[in-house]
């Protein structure tokens, strides 16, 4: 018996069992129906809907909390890669000048609420711009009272002994490094612009540095991009990063899942691991003997498109509520000049209207409680773009669903259940 809102799971006698799936309720004792009830297995109507709206609830709170202010700062579009499934499209070189980072200092000032910042540096390739991040940083420790923890989304070429003396004396917490699977395969796409020279061996020397200088506090994660055509790559990489780190704690390793849409760009295409399929991808790392947790968790619903104090920032100030849309200049939302905002209505559509709490069919789902609702961007696409991107978690069938629990062994604590 399972339940998604209490993330419940257990062995059930087979006449409790009968007794629900013919609804005879009125034949359970009163000390199993308060435990089911308890377990919301069985819920009175009143309380059908409570949960959602609970949920929903806390998100509408979560809009305008300006408690926190969380910024993806990009100094320059500029990058050293040219990967061939960049979303950013095609970049004119710029970097974040003095009077930008003027603004950006009154920008933060100007959050006066704001106890605490989070900074990801984001680009582009952020270091590419260093001296420029170095300024802005030492501008904040000298003019802004708020407290900020930084991390870093780098294709990890550039990064030097300076570079992380630098991110040590100044509270990284987060290094993000893409690796395009094997040797071989990565100097395919991800190699360097202007000559077209290999990059695999010097990023992962680099690596190398990071997780033998890096404090314990500071996570690293490699991101292994994979699509249908080299899905394989992910479980050599795997073996080899955790085999040379030796299961160094402080380093993860995770796959990424290349965003490639289909014919009209209106859904995914069959290459893409998106939705469903990766479910399949899933079961055969763990029949490879890659530990993988099957098991339902409670999601939260939304990200920085959702919240009033969440902005990714451009080197020339603009404004932008997700990485998605960053150097697309349709997409900008203000700038930090002034602290203007130029399309509310934008804002406005992230925030309320391409949101899992806008679905009437997510209100009914009963894997609400373990769907994040999906990706704003591409929901957006869905509601005002008449895209058909398939936003629902894997985990929305009940075989597939079934398959998962059962990998897991059912709880065997609420003997009342199991007894009765």
């Amino acid at each position: 018996m399972y339940n998604s809102e209490t993330n419940f799971f257990s062995i059930v006698s087979q006449e409790l069992f009968e007794i629900l799936d013919n609804e005879d309720i009125e034949r359970l004792p009163a000390d199993v129906a308060k435990e089911l009830l308890n377990k919301k297995i069985i819920v009175n109507e009143e309380q059908l809907y409570e949960y959602y709206h609970k949920c929903r609830l806390n998100y509408l709170s979560s809009i305008g909390n300006q408690d926190s202010l969380d910024l993806v700062i990009a100094p320059t579009t500029g990058c050293n890669f040219a990967c061939p499934y960049c979303f950013e499209g095609e970049k004119e070189d710029k970097v974040m000048g003095e009077d930008v980072i003027n603004d950006l200092i009154l920008f933060i000032n100007s959050y006066q609420k704001a106890n605490n910042m989070t900074i990801t540096w984001y680009g582009g390739e952020p270091l590419m711009a260093f001296p420029i991040m170095q300024k802005i940083v030492n501008r904040i420790r000298k003019e802004c009272s708020i407290k900020f923890s930084q991390s870093i989304i780098t294709n990890g070429f550039l990064i030097n002994d300076r570079i992380i003396e630098f991110m040590k004396n100044n509270q990284f917490t987060f290094i993000q490094i893409s690796l395009d699977g094997t040797e071989e395969h990565h100097n395919v796409t991800r190699c360097l612009k202007v000559n077209k020279r290999p990059t695999f061996e010097r990023i992962l020397g680099n690596v190398d540095k990071l997780v033998s200088e890096m404090p314990d506090s500071c996570k690293i994660s490699l991101r292994i991009n994979i699509n249908r055509e080299n899905e394989d790559d992910y479980k050599t990489m795997w073996n080899f990063l955790k085999s040379r780190y030796e299961n160094d704690h402080r380093l993860s390793v995770y796959p990424g899942f290349i965003r490639e849409d289909g014919k009209g760009n209106n859904r995914m295409c069959c290459n893409s691991l998106f939705g469903k399929s990766r479910y399949r991808f899933y079961q055969k790392l763990s029949n490879q003997g890659i530990k993988v947790d099957f098991y339902p968790q409670l999601v939260t619903k939304g990200c920085m498109t959702c919240r009033n104090s969440s902005f990714v920032i451009g080197p020339e100030g603009e404004l932008y509520k997700c990485w998605n849309d960053f150097n697309h200049p349709e997409r900008i939302v203000g700038n930090i000049k002034g602290q203007s905002l130029t399309d509310p209505q934008l804002i406005s559509r992230y925030a309320y209207e391409a949101t899992i709490y806008n679905d009437p069919k997510c209100k009914e789902c009963k894997f609400f409680p373990i769907c994040d609702g999906g990706c704003s961007w591409l929901r957006y696409k869905n509601v005002f773009e008449g895209k058909k991107y398939d936003l629902c978690t894997f985990l929305s069938d009940d075989t597939r669903l079934e398959e998962c629990l059962l990998k897991e062994q059912p709880s065997a604590e609420d003997e009342i259940l199991r007894a009765y």
